[in-house]
């Protein structure tokens, strides 16, 4: 089954939101984390377009909105995207994958949660993305 890019951006609206949720983003918070999504996903995809959202960056906002108005947990975002990856994986390019790990990177950083605690969809999508053990040895 051929995975659209849609589809993919929208898994990794799931997953940003998960982050940020687990952060403890408050919806008065929602529109700098949707102008972190804009910075890090409008150039990279944009194509020339003068700075209109482009189909990633529109796709992962409406994918917050949605997730947002229906009060959806961290926990339901990031079973979203972990089981679209796991059935997907190969729709995951490096590149893209080490895009996804920065922007949760970054939405860790501007949305600091308690001292000492940790993101756990932050640690988890690490792991996700780490080759598997065979292949790591394979290489």
């Amino acid at each position: 089954m051929k995975i659209d890019m849609q589809d993919i951006f929208e898994q990794a609206g799931n997953l940003f939101y998960a982050v940020a949720k687990e952060q403890g983003l408050q919806a008065i918070q929602l529109g700098e984390l949707k102008l972190l999504i804009n910075e890090n996903w409008l150039p990279r995809y944009n194509e020339g377009k003068d700075n209109f959202p482009t189909p990633a960056a529109h796709t992962i906002l409406i994918t917050l909105d949605s997730l947002e108005a229906a009060d959806a947990t961290a926990k339901e975002a990031y079973g979203k995207f972990a089981q679209f990856y796991i059935l997907h994986t190969e729709a995951f390019t490096h590149e893209l994958q080490v895009h996804i790990s920065e922007t949760v990177q970054e939405i860790i950083r501007i949305f600091p949660s308690a001292p000492g605690k940790h993101n756990q969809y932050g640690e988890a999508i690490q792991d996700l993305f780490r080759p598997p053990i065979s292949a790591r040895i394979s290489h």
